[in-house]
């Protein structure tokens, strides 16, 4: 409506070329700032939408292990573990997020140490707000590094497609509003590529580092930015540069190293298990198909955007080297030539660096929603530079008049479907969605005495970071040790509680059908959520032998 608002008048005036080039331009000349307002509403929406809450395993153990750090600690007691006559095993006590230590009596973090580290002081001030601030920043600060990549590469129209391609993914947004480590991953490799190009070598390590740190994993891909700095830098000065890289990066490795040795016992193990135990060339074909179907799902703007790049480029190498194309296109097309040869090798660097990440998890373990395409965001960005740049550069040999009409179109068209297929997912209700752990721990806190326990599954991790109570898992239990682990609790002259989300209540009366403590059937103390709701009951003290004659023993 707006260019028709715009033609009607600029034809009659005869200004229709004018006024394309000087879109063109004017788009060029404000490229940076429009790049950063981009980053900027995307730091909005992540900071309206944020959900500030430990719901789940991911959430809880990050917000956990940021609060550990806070409060200047490696690891957290354990007492219950190794209580006199407690019948469990200490993974039984260990929630969402957590594991036993190699010492007995205390707790180490299931996950990495890089994103709880950046959490820590930000949750020292302001709590699970705070900490959730880091993933804001970060959001800001990938679409920033994503565009001026762009940018680097091919002026201001590739940075702002590109910058629109990370803003407007439906993935980027749903990480975006939870305290996970996705998009701090993926703000860290983008700022270290980007530095590299522009040879700022001591903060390309700092940023490779601190990836590593969050997705020790993704390790090897710090590889790319010391080749790139091989393949593209003179032999003067060559080796400082990669000094100024690799010494940040070998200080992340053995910082990792170290944690996991006092962790978990080994510098090669990680909180998940061994490589071995995570990595499978069995997984490649389950997870190909799967990625593959969760690309088009959530991803399908960005794959729609790349097939019509490619197409364009296909078109543009046709018009000038067709046997049709004009002198004027063939000087036009070896300009173009020159510059895409100097810009290749990045390029080039990028797709391995993307190639590297998909390879990755491809291998790992297999897992059956959408929402894990969030492992593949660092590749995205990657790709979203690349995608950019190539249809920058088709724009500029086939309609260079046309250039920031069609920019500003793309640009438009890759956000709105993206939000509208965030929309779709149910992106935006996630906030709701995960406000249960919150509501619940928050009216846990007024009414659990002192001497509670929480039976807990799925919010195990969140209720324990919001109420300080110690919890033991159900889903690790059968019904003989459930029966022990209460008459445990009791002869220690403790209070167990169940604390489920509401989807799980149905799981523990069926797993439990003999044990009464587990009917569940007498009124909830606590409820929270506005959508998915977290319950929790006082046990009551059933007399066993009442109990007996009760399930027919």
């Amino acid at each position: 409506m707006l260019a028709a608002i715009w033609l009607v008048p600029a034809v009659r005036a005869r200004a229709v070329q004018g006024d394309l080039q000087w879109l063109s331009e004017a788009i060029e000349k404000r490229s940076r700032a429009l790049i950063v307002a981009i980053a900027l509403a995307s730091g909005v929406v992540a900071t309206v939408w944020a959900t500030c809450s430990p719901s789940g395993a991911d959430a809880s153990g990050y917000l956990s292990q940021a609060a550990m750090w806070a409060a200047l600690d490696w690891r957290v007691p354990d007492a219950l573990s190794v209580s006199l006559g407690w019948p469990l095993d200490a993974g039984d006590t260990a929630p969402l997020g957590w594991r036993p230590a190699v010492e007995p009596g205390w707790q180490v973090p299931t996950y990495a140490p890089g994103l709880p580290l950046l959490m820590a002081a930000p949750f020292a001030l302001a709590g699970n707000a705070g900490a959730s601030l880091i993933i804001v920043a970060c959001a800001v600060l990938a679409v920033i590094a994503t565009g001026a990549l762009a940018h680097r590469f091919s002026g201001g129209t590739a940075g702002l497609t590109s910058a629109a391609l990370v803003a407007g993914s439906p993935t980027f947004l749903y990480q975006s509003f939870q305290p996970m480590s996705d998009v701090p991953v993926t703000a860290a490799w983008m700022v270290a590529l980007w530095a590299t190009t522009v040879e700022s070598c001591t903060l390309s390590g700092i940023a490779t580092a601190v990836a590593v740190l969050i997705r020790p994993n993704l390790a090897p891909l710090a590889a790319v930015p010391l080749l790139w700095i091989i393949c593209s830098t003179p032999a003067a000065g060559r080796w400082a540069r990669l000094a100024r890289v690799s010494i940040p990066v070998a200080a992340a490795a053995v910082l990792i190293a170290l944690v996991q040795w006092r962790w978990y016992g080994s510098p090669l193990t990680s909180g998940y298990g061994s490589a071995g135990e995570l990595f499978s060339f069995a997984n490649v074909l389950q997870n190909a198909r799967s990625y593959a179907a969760w690309m088009w799902e959530a991803e399908r703007t960005f794959l729609m955007m790349a097939g019509v790049t490619l197409f364009g480029a296909v078109a543009r190498r046709a018009l000038v080297t067709g046997p049709v194309s004009s002198a004027k296109v063939r000087t036009a097309g070896n300009a173009d030539a020159a510059v895409a040869a100097s810009i290749a090798p990045g390029l080039a660097a990028l797709c391995v660096f993307a190639t590297g990440v998909v390879f990755a998890y491809l291998v790992y373990a297999v897992f059956e929603r959408w929402s894990y395409v969030r492992f593949l965001l660092p590749a995205l960005a990657a790709m979203s530079v690349v995608v950019g740049v190539i249809a920058d550069r088709t724009l500029a040999l086939i309609a260079p008049r046309l250039r920031g009409l069609l920019t500003a179109i793309a640009v438009a068209a890759v956000v709105a479907s993206g939000v509208g297929i965030a929309r779709r997912l149910e992106v935006f209700w996630v906030a709701e969605v995960h406000a249960r752990a919150v509501e619940a721990g928050a009216q846990l806190r007024r009414v659990l005495p002192e001497n509670a326990v929480l039976l807990a599954g799925e919010q195990s991790g969140s209720l324990r970071h919001e109420t300080g109570r110690p919890v033991v898992r159900w889903e690790s239990l059968d019904a003989p040790r459930l029966r022990a682990a209460i008459a445990a609790l009791r002869a220690l002259r403790l209070e167990p509680w169940w604390a489920l989300d509401q989807w799980e209540e149905s799981l523990v009366r069926s797993r439990f059908r003999d044990v009464p403590e587990a009917a569940l059937d007498w009124p909830f103390e606590v409820e929270g959520g506005p959508l998915m709701r977290t319950r929790a009951w006082r046990v009551p003290d059933i007399d066993p032998a009442a109990a007996d004659r009760c399930c027919g023993r």
